[in-house]
């Protein structure tokens, strides 16, 4: 067994270091199983060795400016330039997609060093009788290289509670969202979209996905009913503000509007009722070796998604429950924020609010989910452009509220007001006063018919005229 990690080669050490540099959990777990003699080149050993002091005095990783600090300190030139060689791969290496494969392999390789070693002092003890001496030390041995975290110290953690970047959320185009979740959704939570048919839930994943994109995050998008094709000319409909019918004719501006993008976006289809929770599950995990990993995973919808039941339990209101029980299990394993959506009952059709109870299938889902909100649009509201969000379920802070909206249909821009303002104030009470709209889009939608009755009437006569005159 090689006593060195040079048959892994050099940019194996460097993604190594690059892990030891950022990952404070996998770096308190291989603390006392690393040795600055398992790397090839002196400035890597160097950089190794200044982390490791580093994470002895103050329990955490080392940061880019401190290492700084310790390399002007480096009296020889070369040495220097070396080490400043170094930590420029490192740096390039931030975002590479196999950093889990290479602690998972660095952690064997030490655990197995340590192993070897043990194996060879149990020969003298063994010689001399001494069993229980070989027992300790193989079983401290087990020990080494495991997660050491047992979670948050109440008294000497105090300040990570209130350190902001734990939650690592990703905001939502809507300031008044983002006030009451303290930022948005966070890693390992789930959100999620209640409406009815036609109310915008789709709309709304896609408004928050662009969103991300534009902040420079990578989004992952599954549809189980829109195909891939269409779910991006919505993307280009809220990104352009161009009706999505007519945005062939508007090729070159939306492209570049596109590259401006600072986030990748990735669109994936499923057929209705064949992908499970673990199709996704498997297609992540492609997807990060591929070509990126996400910062935000979107699934159009949750209902539409299929599941495994015990006998008894495949009804409805199990197979709900256990699919965003699912959906919130996956966004802690890749640790990202995951929004849904999930269909209303009937009696939401023309309901102003749309409360919790009224989700369909199975209550589960609220029970589950960690941040709801609902839409809902009336007949009325899709005449004048408007709608109501309310907020279903809050976990970090307030629910129980509902807000004006504005919708545009034709390119999909939600607008979700905040009450606190003089505008906000106006645009929720012309969501909740519509008197005579119903009648007005009833007129609409006859004069509509009327017309094409009258046009293809006409279209009859004149064919019938060309006919006897032929």
């Amino acid at each position: 067994m090689a006593d060195t990690l040079s048959t892994f080669g050099y940019a194996f050490q460097i993604k190594l270091i690059t892990s030891l540099l950022t990952d404070k959990e996998f770096l308190e777990q291989v603390s006392d199983v690393i040795k600055t003699d398992y790397f090839d080149s002196d400035s890597n050993q160097w950089i190794v060795g200044k982390q490791l002091e580093y994470f002895e005095t103050y329990r955490n990783v080392m940061s880019l400016d401190a290492l700084k600090n310790e390399i002007r300190k480096i009296a020889g030139e070369v040495e220097k330039s070396q080490v400043v060689s170094s930590i420029k791969d490192v740096i390039r290496n931030l975002k590479a997609t196999d950093l889990p494969y290479i602690k998972d392999e660095a952690v064997k390789f030490f655990k197995n060093q340590e192993m070897k070693g043990a194996i060879l002092q149990s020969v003298d003890l063994l010689k001399a009788g001494d069993y229980s001496a070989i027992h300790e030390m193989f079983a401290e041995v087990m020990k080494k290289g495991e997660i050491k975290s047992v979670g948050l110290e109440y008294k000497t953690q105090f300040e990570e509670r209130y350190n902001e970047a734990l939650r690592k959320c990703i905001i939502t185009p809507w300031n008044v969202v983002n006030e009451l979740t303290d930022g948005g959704i966070g890693k390992g939570e789930l959100g999620c979209v209640i409406g009815g048919p036609g109310t915008g839930k789709s709309w709304l994943l896609a408004n928050i996905g662009m969103h991300a994109l534009r902040l420079g995050k990578n989004v992952l998008h599954y549809t189980l009913e829109l195909s891939e094709a269409y779910t991006g000319l919505r993307y280009d409909a809220i990104l352009t503000g161009i009706q999505s019918q007519d945005l062939k004719y508007h090729k070159e501006a939306t492209i570049k509007k596109v590259e401006q993008l600072k986030g990748d976006l990735t669109v994936k289809f499923f057929p209705t009722s064949t992908a499970s929770v673990q199709t996704l599950y498997a297609h992540i995990k492609k997807h990060e070796m591929l070509k990126f990993k996400p910062d935000l995973i979107i699934v159009d919808y949750g209902d539409l998604l299929s599941t495994k039941t015990l006998k008894g339990q495949d009804n409805s209101y199990h197979i709900g429950g256990n699919i965003f029980k699912e959906l919130r299990g996956l966004a802690g394993v890749f640790e990202v924020p995951v929004w849904t959506a999930s269909q209303a009952q009937r009696s939401s059709a023309e309901s102003e609010i749309v409360q919790g109870h009224q989700v369909a299938d199975s209550y589960k889902k609220i029970m589950i989910s960690d941040f709801i909100i609902s839409i809902s649009r009336t007949v009325e509201d899709k005449v004048s452009g408007t709608g109501r969000v309310h907020i279903v379920k809050n976990r970090f802070g307030p629910d129980g509220l509902t807000y004006g909206t504005s919708v545009n249909a034709a390119n999909g821009n939600f607008t979700v007001h905040d009450k606190a303002t003089v505008a906000g104030r106006k645009e929720t009470e012309k969501a909740f006063k519509k008197d005579g709209l119903k009648r007005d889009y009833y007129r609409q939608k006859f004069n509509e018919l009327n017309g094409n009755e009258v046009k293809e009437n006409k279209e009859i006569e004149d064919n019938s005229n060309k006919e006897q005159k032929n």
